[in-house]
């Protein structure tokens, strides 16, 4: 790792994934969270430092999205889970490729947190079917929890 600090995550928060085996036999799994989320503790960051998530698949992704809130409320009936609070704001981001032996074997979304308070993010990635290739494709929403000072 190049820094001392990671933000944490916890597992993915939502999408659905497609993996096709070279026979062209697919499966799919729906990770529905009908808008509900469990969130980390959060991790204190510098206001309007630069933070990134790293996806680990080679194949550019066809969008990304990186949304804001700053409020949850507790959901009835939910244990733990949140749900965002408040109008969304979309955080502007720069994706760049990872690379390994001058090979690409991921991606990184960089944003930047800009407003001194807590900032509940969800980071989207996906990617497209490509036809006649074997590759997983599909949506992934992970959630992270940030309080900036």
């Amino acid at each position: 790792m190049k820094y001392k600090t990671v933000l944490q995550r916890v597992g993915p928060a939502g999408g659905q994934w497609t993996f096709c085996d070279k026979q062209g036999a697919c499966g799919t799994s729906v990770y529905d969270n009908f808008g509900l989320f469990y969130f980390p503790k959060p991790d204190e960051v510098g206001t309007g430092r630069r933070l990134h998530v790293r996806f680990d698949k080679p194949e550019r992704p066809s969008f990304v999205e990186v949304s804001a809130w700053s409020k949850v409320r507790k959901a009835k009936n939910c244990g733990d889970c949140k749900r965002p609070l408040g109008k969304r704001r979309e955080l502007k981001s720069i994706l760049r490729p990872v690379k390994r032996d001058g090979e690409t074997t991921g991606w990184s979304v960089f944003f930047r947190t800009n407003e001194p308070s807590r900032h509940y993010l969800r980071v989207a990635m996906g990617w497209k079917q490509k036809p006649g290739t074997h590759t997983s494709y599909g949506r992934v929403i992970y959630r992270l929890h940030v309080r900036t000072r």
